[in-house]
């Protein structure tokens, strides 16, 4: 692999990059690991559960695949999915019809034969590693399609991945070593197993971040801000149960001292949370509050793609006379601007959707009739309102202006005369 895309790609690109290389290297180690009877190596934790040959070969499909979808190339991902999902489907068709597949033990036979304790089918990953790799393929299948619908379900699935190898890593945490391979086969997965494809999770939503929750977390305004920040707290129950346990596997105190110092490190956080959520809340208010004002006190108009007025300031309200009852859901060219020719309407519109704004000198009428001329400054936004790309209007009124050029040039004409 040409670990120079790294750096040709763009910044978040370069992430998923750095994450396909990561997952090769896990599936790498496992497979040297059964090759060198490296118990480390196997499972990424010594003891448990091992990954797995088939899955580590799946995993390496699974890299390459999200590492050919953050270069574009959508047939190459499209065939790495493809062959994850063929994988996923046969083992799951394996298990609820209980027939043994030849690529079970087809790789390191005697080693896999050998392993302690023998897992049902030896060879073949548990049913929540089947799943798990179900749900990256098919997240993976869809990256790089244009319909919102797949966009969404891609986030989906990947969301869903993720979520299920974050709740399998929970027994690494808060049961000891010991106690992980007495768990039902179909609910063991090995560590490094869960890390890698909760990686490749991650790498897809880094690619679909402009899609569902992620763009929410991605966002560069202070919701994203807040978001980014929230996320490491869903994760400070996890944090109090594990470091509560240390202290029963040490002897410090036993199961009720444990469930009390959960609780109460629980409430302390939720307690921080919600004081610091209620802090950032009141500043943003007072920002927006204070934004508000000052456009209420500025002649803008907000009008959506359809040439709807959405906003309508009070400023508005003295220069024009009517209301922001009367003026809200009107067209503004039925209201202000009833005597622009078709023509200029369109250019206006072209240079719009061309370079996203456009300036002049135009008149509109007020609501007693009478014509005042004023400049308009108009910019396109084509971000995530409901009504679509909204277009925000500057105005200004130039009237006097103008009526003092024109005395200006009657003077001038006078003297010329005499």
């Amino acid at each position: 692999m040409d670990f120079r895309l790294a750096f040709r790609a763009l910044p978040p690109e370069r992430y998923v990059v750095l994450i396909s290389a990561f997952v090769m290297a896990i599936a790498l180690l496992a497979l040297v690991g059964w090759q060198t009877g490296n118990e480390m190596m196997k499972s990424g934790f010594v003891g448990p559960v091992a990954q797995q040959p088939s899955t580590a070969v799946t995993l390496l499909v699974g890299a390459f695949g999200l590492l050919a979808a953050a270069r574009g190339r959508q047939l190459i991902s499209g065939l790495a999915a493809a062959a994850v999902l063929a994988a996923c489907l046969a083992w799951l068709a394996a298990y609820a019809l209980s027939l043994p597949l030849p690529t079970d033990a087809l790789l390191f036979h005697d080693a896999v034969i050998a392993q302690r304790p023998a897992p049902p089918w030896e060879g073949r990953p548990s049913l929540i590693t089947c799943a798990a790799l179900t749900l990256f393929g098919l997240a993976l299948a869809g990256l790089g399609r244009r319909g919102p619908g797949i966009r969404l379900g891609v986030v989906t699935a990947a969301s869903a991945g993720a979520l299920l190898v974050c709740l399998t890593v929970l027994p690494y945490l808060l049961k000891a070593p010991s106690q992980i391979i007495f768990m039902h086969y179909s609910l063991r997965i090995a560590l490094n197993t869960a890390l890698a494809v909760g990686a490749l999770c991650a790498g897809v939503l880094i690619l679909q971040r402009d899609t569902g929750w992620v763009s929410i977390v991605s966002a560069p305004g202070e919701a994203g801000r807040i978001a980014r920040m929230l996320l490491p707290v869903a994760l400070l129950p996890v944090a109090c149960g594990a470091i509560a346990n240390i202290g029963v596997r040490a002897g410090l105190y036993g199961p009720d001292v444990r469930m009390m110092l959960i609780i109460i490190s629980n409430a302390l956080a939720l307690l921080f949370l919600a004081f610091w959520a209620a802090h950032r809340l009141g500043s943003w208010r007072a920002r927006n509050d204070s934004l508000v004002l000052a456009l209420e006190h500025s002649t803008v108009i907000v009008i959506d793609d359809d040439g709807h007025i959405r906003y309508w300031p009070r400023a508005c309200e003295e220069l024009y006379g009517w209301s922001a009852a009367e003026a809200l859901g009107r067209k503004a060219r039925d209201l202000i601007s009833p005597f622009m020719s078709d023509e200029a309407r369109r250019r206006r519109r072209e240079a719009l959707v061309k370079t996203g704004e456009w300036r002049g000198e135009v008149q509109h009428r007020t609501k007693s009739g009478d014509m005042r001329w004023v400049t308009v400054q108009m910019v396109r936004d084509a971000g995530t309102s409901d009504s679509g790309p909204l277009v925000v209007s500057t105005v200004s009124d130039i009237t006097e202006l103008k009526q003092a050029e024109a005395s200006l040039r009657e003077s001038q004409d006078r003297l010329t005369l005499a």
